[in-house]
């Protein structure tokens, strides 16, 4: 008999080596991957046949008084794993009873996880048809269609309302208020501008609290927003202030419905706004860099002295810029009567600018949106992605 020496690995080496120059790249993977799935089918079943004596409280073909009920059989079942693609004809236990087991559901035929790695390759940019291109060639199978793509979103129609009718804890104590504009394709070929609304509390913890697809900004659409936020239990207890861009019909809106609280005015689209005005392009940049540093100041004392000095610097030959600067500057303020810490939360919009930006992204090259429902779905799989990456 032949000796097999193992001795530092040389002969497992030298063994791989010749396993790897005669079977070709491809039949060895997918030798492998009939291998994982083999022994994914062997898993499941194992466990389901486990579960089910735990169910029926007997192994098979034992006599206890404790059994519950009696086996009757198996029946084939196929799945769709996010690990090694369909698994099919794997053997479910079955009872003469109708049981109900905790590892795969009832009509199931994929796993949770692998919808979800469609919604976050949805979310990434594709449409549903490269989507369902996309897992076909990963799994070298037709595992899924672009309608079944689409109708894994549909079923977010629950999640969706649940979402939009959730209670809230008032505990917020600064609002970021904005609108992103949307096309929505059957219904008009005017883009309709969806109203999100970030809320911050006191730990600097924030999250999208509500949205709401509406036909125009105006005052009405707004009041009707904050309302709802009301109705959903932000009665502003503990609200301080509101950040906007300055839209009147916010300022109006919000103190309507929350009077006695303050106002923020945004002030990176203030500042932005009074750029547009500067006449030599080439203190463009440097002007622009000044005007926002001004902003990191921690008092209101501060930050007058900084302007003074910047006006001084800039005033002749820039006018018509430092007069639409100075015009309405102590509504971008109102964040100095906070203590520090909320400053870089509560002096812009940025929180909320950077979801928009979410949804700009995925929608650049989109026709539109089908409908107010498919929206929505689409909008509140980012709001869930934004609220747990926070």
């Amino acid at each position: 008999m032949k000796q097999i020496n193992f001795d530092s690995g040389k002969n497992l080496l030298l063994r791989w080596a010749g396993v790897k120059g005669i079977l070709p790249k491809e039949v060895f993977w997918e030798d492998i991957r009939a291998k994982v799935k083999q022994m994914i089918k062997d898993v499941l079943e194992y466990s389901l046949n486990k579960e089910l004596e735990a169910i029926l409280k007997a192994e098979k073909y034992q006599h206890t008084r404790l059994r519950e009920g009696y086996r009757n059989g198996y029946r084939p079942r196929s799945l769709i794993t996010h690990i090694g693609g369909r698994i099919d004809n794997f053997l479910v236990p079955r009872a003469r009873r109708k049981v109900k087991f905790r590892l795969i559901k009832a009509y199931q035929r994929r796993l949770d996880e692998f919808d979800y790695a469609i919604l976050n390759c949805f979310l990434n940019g594709s449409s549903t048809r490269k989507t369902a291109q996309f897992f076909y060639n990963f799994f070298s199978e037709s595992s899924i269609s672009h309608q079944t793509a689409s109708n894994i979103l549909k079923r977010l129609d629950s999640l969706v309302n649940q979402f939009l009718k959730k209670k809230l804890i008032d505990e917020y104590l600064f609002l970021i208020v904005d609108a992103k504009y949307i096309k929505i394709s059957p219904e008009s070929k005017r883009k309709r501008p969806c109203l999100f609304c970030i809320g911050i509390k006191e730990d600097l913890r924030y999250e999208i609290l509500y949205f709401k697809i509406v036909s125009s900004e105006n005052e009405v659409n707004y009041t009707n927003f904050f309302f709802d936020l009301k109705d959903k239990g932000l009665e502003g207890n503990n609200l301080r202030m509101v950040i906007c861009d300055g839209k009147r019909c916010i300022k109006n809106a919000f103190l309507f419905v929350y009077p006695n609280k303050d106002i923020q005015i945004c002030s990176i689209h203030y500042v932005r706004e009074a750029l547009r005005y500067i006449h030599n392009k080439r203190l463009l940049p440097q002007i622009r860099k000044t005007a926002y540093n001004h902003y990191k100041a921690k008092t209101r004392e501060e930050f007058l002295k900084r302007l003074n000095e910047f006006k001084n610097l800039y005033q002749d030959k820039e006018p018509k810029f430092f007069k639409i600067l100075t015009k309405n500057i102590a509504e971008t303020l109102t964040f100095l009567k906070f203590p520090a810490k909320f400053h870089s939360l509560i002096k812009s919009t940025n929180p909320l600018e950077r979801f928009i930006r979410d949804i700009e992204q995925l929608t650049r090259y989109w026709a539109g949106f089908r409908d107010i429902k498919s929206a929505n779905r689409v909008i509140y799989l980012l709001v869930k992605r934004f609220n747990n990456n926070l």
